[in-house]
């Protein structure tokens, strides 16, 4: 019964803001229609259009179209097989790793250090196989790291042994690949 007051000073603070608050600048008012008018945006004073400049360069707006140079040559080398079994090799190398990462044990720590540090590799070979190591330097150490994975502890686990079982699998897709002969003159 006593709060009527609140309902009154409601009304009053609604009634200020409109008042003392300054509508919005929202510019002129909207010309007229002109059928001489191309462009909405562009006015002068009589109603006429202003003439645009055009920006240099390209004609339009529009995506390049047309042949891109030199992206023959990276797909050339991005389809080579030593590229695509080292892309593909990063997945199971990773999922070990992350087991090893997941027991929390120093041994298992070790083991996954040594992992990341030829994960880098694998993926730089990815994209460019040219540079970096040659593929089989990687494999030696990849058969390496397997041995060892293998004779630890986690080996037995489920994500490890799938992992290493797709890891030989990539390995044979890469030898099978080079015999047939897919493999470019001079790939390592």
């Amino acid at each position: 019964m006593q709060r009527w007051w609140i309902a009154i000073v409601a009304v009053v603070g609604i009634g200020l803001a409109i008042l003392l608050f300054p509508r919005p600048d929202t510019g002129q008012d909207i010309p007229d229609v002109a059928p001489t008018n191309a462009d909405a945006g562009d006015f002068d004073g009589d109603g006429t259009p202003e003439p645009r400049l055009r920006k240099k360069g390209r004609k339009n707006n529009s995506v390049m179209e047309g042949h891109k140079e030199g992206l023959e040559r990276l797909a050339e080398i991005r389809s080579r097989p030593d590229a695509v079994h080292a892309g593909k090799l990063t997945a199971p190398w990773s999922t070990i790793r992350y087991a090893l990462m997941k027991a929390n044990d120093d041994e298992a720590n070790a083991l996954a250090d040594d992992i990341a540090k030829v994960l880098a590799p694998l993926q730089s070979a990815r994209r460019d196989p040219t540079t970096g190591k040659p593929f089989e330097e990687m494999e030696t150490t990849l058969k390496d790291l397997e041995q060892r994975v293998a004779a630890s502890k986690w080996a037995e686990e489920e994500s490890v042994s799938i992992a290493l079982a797709r890891h030989r699998e990539i390995l044979e897709e890469y030898h099978a690949a080079v015999a047939e002969g897919t493999a470019e003159e001079g790939t390592p």
